[in-house]
């Protein structure tokens, strides 16, 4: 285990979390926290369908891959969105992130444990090597669906949609497969 990747990508979270902060104060004002405990949620769920409509897009248009243009614009999506919440005036609760971010970061932490006892994704493993091979292909794919990586030249013919986050997000902290899988998976 990785454990610098695991600080990069708990940093990650915490800096994706504070970007979603407006947003999820604008769109759960009516909550006591304003909506802190969702803005990591909402932000991974704007990423997510902006990259997965990019990827779509990028398997009928030349100049359009997935990767690196579908995740920037996802997060732009968010600043954009960002923005709105911001100019309508929208505060969110400090207060109510941080204590969301600690419960996070210790379940973050806890499953993290969890896989250091076997990090491995070995055959024999339940889903583990299906899971690893598909953020693998998810992260070698130019345009959406993936390659299947045990019938190569055909797309996938399974549910890949939290295997392309993980590779938006171990695009977005310069993580290669084999040590994305970890903590993209706890």
């Amino acid at each position: 285990m990785e454990y610098g990747l695991v600080v990069l990508w708990l940093a990650m979270y915490a800096w994706l979390a504070i970007a979603g902060l407006p947003l999820a104060a604008l769109v759960f004002s009516r909550f006591a926290d304003r909506g802190a405990a969702l803005a990591l949620p909402l932000v991974l769920a704007v990423v997510w369908v902006v990259a997965y409509w990019v990827g779509h897009l990028a398997a009928h248009v030349d100049w359009l891959t997935f990767g690196y243009p579908a995740l920037a614009a996802g997060l732009l999506v968010v600043l954009a969105l960002d923005a709105v919440a911001l100019h309508r005036g929208v505060r969110p609760d400090w207060k109510g992130y941080r204590g969301w971010f600690t419960v996070f970061t210790a379940a973050f932490l806890l499953l993290i444990l969890v896989r250091a006892v076997d990090p491995g994704a070995w055959p024999g493993g339940g889903e583990k090597f299906l899971d690893f091979g598909l953020l693998a292909s998810s992260l070698r794919a130019t345009a959406l669906p993936p390659e299947d990586m045990w019938f190569a030249g055909e797309p996938v013919q399974y549910y890949y949609g939290g295997h392309m986050l993980a590779s938006l997000l171990a695009r977005l902290t310069a993580t290669p497969a084999v040590y994305a899988y970890n903590p993209a998976l706890a």
